[in-house]
C-alpha cells in the first residue's frame, strides 16, 4: 500500500477548497506529474483571506469547487484593497496570480494605510 497516496487523497476532500485550480485540476484528472509551484500557496492564503475576513465557510459549490461569484458578490461590500488582495490572490489562471508574498505584503500595507486614512475622515 502506498502510503502518501491513501494519506494524500484521504485529505484531499478536506483541503479541496484551498487548492488552487491547477492542483485541483490535475488530482482531479489522475495526473501522476503535475507541474505548479509555490504559487498555489499563494491562492490558498487569498481563500482563507476571504473565510476569514466574511467569516463564511460555504462560498463553494456541492463538488467543494471555489464559486467565484459568491466571492466577489461578498467582497463589493468591502475596502477596495481588500477586494484587490482577495481577488489578485485566486485568480485561477497562476500566470495572473499574485506573483509573490512580498507584493500581498505590499498590499496588505495599503490596506493598512486606506483603513487608516478612513478612520481619520
Amino acid at each position: 500500500m502506498n502510503l502518501y497516496k491513501f494519506f494524500f487523497f484521504n485529505t484531499v476532500e478536506i483541503i479541496q477548497i484551498y487548492m488552487a485550480p491547477e492542483m485541483l485540476a490535475a488530482l482531479l484528472g489522475n495526473q501522476t506529474r503535475a507541474v505548479y509551484n509555490y504559487n498555489v500557496d499563494i491562492y490558498s492564503f487569498g481563500i482563507m483571506c476571504f473565510e476569514i475576513w466574511v467569516d463564511l465557510a460555504r462560498f463553494y459549490n456541492d463538488q467543494g469547487i471555489v464559486d467565484y461569484n459568491i466571492i466577489t458578490t461578498t467582497l463589493e461590500k468591502g475596502p477596495e484593497a481588500l477586494k484587490n488582495v482577495i481577488l489578485k490572490a485566486i485568480r485561477k489562471d497562476p500566470k495572473q496570480r499574485t506573483k509573490s508574498f512580498n507584493e500581498i505584503v505590499t498590499d496588505l500595507h495599503q490596506l493598512e494605510i486606506s483603513l487608516m486614512q478612513q478612520q481619520k475622515k
